[in-house]
């Protein structure tokens, strides 16, 4: 794709994001999703694989004393792979997820970046169906590992937290 006046948000004053008008942005790249499921009897699993390679670059910028054409634009990760597997029986599935993303650019001249980070979680779920909705009970763990990593410059996530919930689907029953 060839973007013109693309509105990029890069970090301002007291971190504060500002925007900028990049004149054209070059976004190419490429995606794989891999899936194998199994069922047998109230035993399943299953395991999905999403990898993306993504070179955004800067075509044109018209600004004063510019060095950003050719340049990756910043946050922009150029690898990113997502995997889960999940093992389930009957109603209860257990599910680990894991997801890299690459090197990250922080500057527009591509002269700072991020590291990349790999996290983790898992998370149980349970589902009980109802005549008037579907309950989803679950358990989760996530940043599994306790990696210490950051999405945005500044800007450190969590360690290793969790989460419980429910989540409730209504059914619309028409009578």
């Amino acid at each position: 794709r060839k973007i013109d006046n693309w509105i990029l948000w890069v970090p301002g004053v007291n971190g504060n994001p500002s925007s900028t008008n990049v004149q054209q942005v070059w976004s190419r790249g490429t995606e794989t999703t891999w899936k194998i499921n199994y069922q047998k009897n109230n035993f399943f699993y299953k395991i999905n694989v999403v990898t993306g390679y993504v070179l955004s670059t800067v075509e044109a910028n018209l600004q004063e004393n510019d060095n950003t054409v050719g340049k990756q634009l910043i946050y922009t990760p150029r690898y990113t792979v997502n995997a889960n597997i999940l093992v389930g029986y009957n109603k209860t599935a257990l599910t680990f997820f894991n997801q890299y993303v690459g090197y990250r650019f922080v500057t527009s001249d591509n002269s700072a970046w991020l590291n990349p980070y790999q996290v983790s979680s898992l998370r149980l779920n349970y589902y009980v169906e109802t005549k008037f909705a579907d309950l989803v009970m679950f358990a989760a763990c996530n940043n599994l590992f306790n990696y210490n990593y950051t999405i945005l410059q500044g800007r450190p996530m969590p360690l290793r937290n969790y989460e419980f919930g429910i989540t409730i689907k209504t059914k619309n029953n028409h009578t």
